[in-house]
């Protein structure tokens, strides 16, 4: 747990300043899939769940169930559902491509490309910034990028329609995934 631990504070500490290594520390790490979701994916969704709770000075406001209930889905239900759906179906279709990725990989790519959205959004909920520092989550494209050229190199003829296809997915698996959440909270409001 600890050595996990310090892997994540180096890993954070490398996206800051060279990002070019970040993946050759996650290829040499090898991170299984439990170790991905449990040490890396489950803090920062909890952490992530947290900073919807007591945002700014929101500490200080009595919490109730339905606070709970948004935290748990936008901070928990929406990054594993967001992360385990682009995974599967960007390693069906990497395959399509030519490219041997294992879900393994798959997953562990965007569960590490991701740690950027989380950390910049946890900032803008708790320091109160505005939405438009959301455009620093772009960072994660760039490391995306970066690891799709150093840990899964598909034919290089395929690698603009694998990064393109693999952003569209992600993208568009996140805003559905959170129109249902946010319609499923709106449902237990009412009821």
């Amino acid at each position: 747990m600890a050595s996990m631990l310090r892997f994540n504070v180096k890993l954070i500490l490398l996206m800051l300043s060279k990002p070019a290594r970040v993946w050759e520390l996650v290829e040499e790490k090898n991170p299984g899939l439990n170790e991905s979701i449990i040490f890396t994916l489950l803090p920062y969704s909890i952490c992530l769940s947290m900073a919807y709770l007591i945002g700014p000075l929101r500490i200080f406001d009595q919490q109730d169930l339905s606070d709970f209930i948004f935290a748990i889905l936008y901070g928990i239900v929406l990054p594993f559902s967001v992360i385990s759906i682009s995974a599967w179906l960007i390693f069906k279709i990497s395959n399509s491509l030519g490219s041997k990725f294992t879900f393994k990989q798959c997953f562990t790519l965007i569960v590490y490309s991701i740690v950027p959205f989380f950390i910049t959004h946890m900032l803008i909920l708790v320091l109160d910034l505005s939405s438009y520092f959301e455009i620093v989550g772009i960072y994660s494209i760039y490391l995306y990028i970066l690891a799709g050229r150093s840990l899964l190199p598909p034919a290089k003829r395929d690698f603009a329609v694998y990064i393109i296809i693999s952003f569209l997915i992600t993208s568009a698996i996140y805003f559905v995934i959170k129109y249902i959440l946010g319609g499923i909270y709106l449902l237990l409001l009412y009821i």
